[in-house]
């Protein structure tokens, strides 16, 4: 800082040197004592303002330069790209994560096109983007897929035009992860409606503050309700079972509300069209961090079916035993019809067979 001090004090000093020299009246004019006297007071408050700017001058540029550097750590080590465009898309500037992301040093980034860098698939998304940004005034975002040393790098380009409309200021995030994430999630979410669909599974969540319903594809399609409409808020849901099958129900949520033991319970359903149906259902909590229930979720799988089977299955047991009493009748009647007559032809038999009889008896 004193460095400053004396660098700018002579750099003044040497200025009003040159002041006087051009101006010769000014050097060769005679004063009075009392003149004098004052030019000298003049001069010393003069030079104590100077110094006073002095200090402030130099303080101001030190502040200017910590700002400064602020500045280009933060331009340098943030966590994104950042990236001064032309209108021909020429990288004219780029910071240290930039060049990283984009797999290559930095003195190889500076004066290459920035599509250089754009895979092929994307040429046509970044393209559009850079036309969008140098026509107006807004942000613009696209999602290109970059050529890198990493296999299949995504990321998030954020344009906007700089005040004079000549160059393209641009951020860049790698959202690589996130779209895998985001892919795995899609997935799963289909993998998980079609395992459903096969099971004839649905889930639900109940939010016990709102009393919000939460209902999977497959529980719209149980109880008969279009997919793309919300379900049915909670206190209509009484009307999807017959009255048992709901005073069992509605008992087993409160339940398990205050007990946090999960209950499974087979139902009889009433759908949208009237008709009905079967359920076999499984509800359970969901806590928050303090242990506080919070909601209920629960699994439901369509098991009409196999209701339908059951029926069928006791029907014919019940037919089957109605067939066998009869038969056991039918034979204990029949039985009793041939032993009558039999019993007396026995009986004959018995009686022919005594010696004592006489012919004429035995005739």
């Amino acid at each position: 800082m004193e460095t400053n001090k004396k660098k700018l004090a002579s750099d003044l000093r040497q200025k009003a040197e040159n002041v006087i020299k051009l101006n010769p009246r000014r050097a060769n004019s005679k004063l009075s004592e009392a003149e004098a006297l004052k030019l000298v007071h003049d001069l010393e408050v003069h030079q104590v303002e100077l110094e006073i700017l002095n200090n402030e001058l130099v303080l101001a540029k030190e502040q200017a330069e910590l700002v400064a550097e602020k500045y280009i750590n933060l331009y340098e080590f943030a966590p994104s790209g950042y990236f001064t465009l032309s209108r021909e898309g020429e990288i004219m500037e780029c910071n240290l994560r930039g060049a990283e992301i984009l797999g290559k040093e930095r003195s190889f980034v500076k004066g290459q096109r920035f599509d250089y860098f754009v895979s092929v698939e994307s040429k046509a998304i970044f393209n559009q983007f850079s036309d969008q940004v140098f026509k107006g005034k807004e942000k613009q975002n696209c999602e290109p897929i970059l050529k890198t040393n990493k296999p299949h790098t995504q990321v998030l380009l954020s344009g906007l035009i700089d005040d004079k409309s000549e160059n393209c200021l641009v951020t860049m995030v790698d959202i690589t992860e996130r779209k895998r994430t985001e892919n795995a999630l899609i997935r799963s979410e289909i993998e998980l409606k079609k395992a459903q669909q096969i099971t004839h599974i649905g889930s639900w969540y109940l939010d016990l503050s709102t009393n919000q319903v939460v209902w999977t594809e497959e529980l719209y399609k149980m109880y008969g309700f279009d997919p793309s409409l919300p379900p049915p808020p909670y206190s209509e849901h009484q009307k999807l079972f017959t009255p048992e099958s709901w005073e069992v129900l509605s008992s087993s949520l409160a339940n398990t509300t205050i007990t946090g033991i999960p209950y499974e319970l087979e139902l009889k359903t009433v759908r949208k069209d009237c008709s009905f149906g079967w359920m076999w259902v499984r509800g359970e909590t969901i806590t928050d961090g303090e242990g506080k229930t919070v909601g209920l979720w629960g699994a439901a799988q369509d098991i009409s079916e196999r209701k339908l089977r059951e029926q069928e299955l006791v029907k014919a047991l019940e037919h089957a035993e109605e067939s066998d009493r009869l038969k056991s009748a039918f034979l204990a009647n029949m039985s009793h019809e041939i032993r009558t007559p039999m019993n007396g032809i026995l009986g004959f038999s018995e009686l022919l067979k005594d010696p004592d009889l006489t012919g004429e008896e035995q005739g």
